[in-house]
This record gives structure tokens, sequence and C-alpha cells, in this order.
């Protein structure tokens, strides 16, 4: 996810969510909306949009890869499945149900 702004693409673009369903680690930008999530819940590497730092972060990447896979399939898990986002939804429509 190379942004080099904040408002270069997508807050969560579809291909990260997708990714780290397959086990694949986030390179991603630290002007991204996303990188905070990708920092805290340690699924990727977060690099500075330059080239010499996006160099870096592959190589990172690459001996950290086993690591980055199996926290990105857990992160997927836990906050993209199908479960997770009707189990979030549920809770948003009974909270909204109280409030009468």
């Amino acid at each position: 996810i190379p942004f080099i702004c904040a408002t270069g693409g997508k807050p969560c673009p579809n291909s990260m969510v997708e990714g780290l369903a397959c086990g694949l680690p986030v390179l991603i930008s630290s002007v991204s909306p996303m990188a905070d999530f990708v920092r805290h819940h340690r699924c990727g590497i977060v690099f500075q949009p330059t080239a010499e730092s996006l160099n870096e972060a592959l190589d990172r990447g690459c001996d950290t890869y086993a690591t980055l896979s199996k926290k990105s399939l857990e992160v997927a898990k836990s906050h993209f499945s199908q479960r997770t986002y009707v189990k979030k939804i549920a809770a948003i429509y009974d909270k909204l149900s109280h409030r009468r």
C-alpha cells in the first residue's frame, strides 16, 4: 500500500484485507490510514514513502515472513471475517434498537 499522502486511496484497501486473508503480510507506507493498524497488529511492515524505505521494508518482510504471515492470518480472522462482521453489525442494530 504505497500511499504518498493520506488521501492517496481507500482508507482500508480491499487488496490489503484479501492479502491478509491469504497470509500475505502488508507493506504499507506510514502515511496510509491503516499504517497504525498494521503496526499495532504486527501483520506487516510500515515504511516511509521513499524508495529506500520501501527497499528496507521488503528486506525486513522477507526476513520475518513466516511470523508476519501467521499474524496476517490471525488479524484477518479476528477483524475481517464474515463472522466478525455479522457480530459487529448485530451489535450496532442491537444498540440502535434499545435507543427507542
